[in-house]
């Protein structure tokens, strides 16, 4: 069997590309762009949808998008970590700090994409072979901009159920096939106010549907959306 994951980030799977699939989003979107331009995480964080947090993320600038992402790992260090962790988390805030340029709007360079991948994959597998932090903990540090309230990778979210639950007809770019995290709802995630669209026993992997929305997908937000989360239900 399989079934597409309810849309958690809008995505357009159009050829003219427009801040989101959503109509209002969109309009909001290109008649605030001097608020988006200008806008912090904290008030980012304030946004009530998804699809309106991913629009708005689009129109960053290179040194919104850095300091987006050192306010967010500053802020998971203040929880209780041991050294250990710590040193790895400020390991991750260090590559973003020493690779600004990625953050700019332009598409990485293969070269580019190369040293990120290298990057990122090393600094997973540290993460789940000797700190033991699950897919949800990795997630909630490296590939999601919501606040991190513990250690267990629970997050701060408003987004409202209707949101999450409704199915369209056409898939959207959720996700990133380079940088797949469709597949973290299998680890049990529940957030405040989100539950969890995928329960165990179910694989979710990024699919190749036509679309592509641009950034705002995978880790740092830093991959082209790409994809749709399809998922199929593990048996035996």
């Amino acid at each position: 069997m399989v079934i597409l994951i309810p849309s958690l980030i809008c995505g357009c799977s159009q050829e003219d590309i427009s801040y989101s699939c959503d109509p209002e989003t969109d309009i909001w979107v290109k008649e605030n762009l001097k608020t988006g331009k200008r806008m912090t995480r904290s008030e980012w964080q304030d946004l009530e949808s998804i699809s309106l947090k991913k629009a708005c993320y689009g129109v960053f600038s290179k040194e919104q998008r850095v300091n987006f992402w050192n306010d967010k790992l500053q802020e998971v260090l203040k929880l209780d970590w041991n050294e250990s962790e710590r040193e790895h988390i400020f390991e991750l805030l260090n590559f973003v700090n020493s690779h600004t340029e990625y953050f700019s709007k332009n598409e990485l360079s293969d070269n580019d994409y190369e040293i990120l991948d290298s990057f990122i994959y090393l600094w997973n597998e540290k993460a789940s072979e000797e700190l033991n932090w699950d897919n949800k903990v990795i997630y909630a540090i490296s590939a999601c901009g919501d606040k991190m309230l513990d250690k267990e990778g629970n997050l701060a979210s408003n987004y409202s159920v209707s949101e999450i639950s409704t199915q369209s007809e056409t898939p959207d770019c959720i996700c990133s096939k380079r940088s797949d995290w469709c597949n973290m709802y299998t680890q049990g995630i529940k957030q405040p106010t989100i539950p969890t669209p995928i329960t165990p026993g179910i694989k979710a992997d990024c699919g190749n549907v036509k679309c592509n929305s641009g950034g705002a997908c995978g880790t740092l937000l830093m991959y082209t959306c790409d994809g749709s989360c399809i998922a199929s239900i593990v048996t035996g």
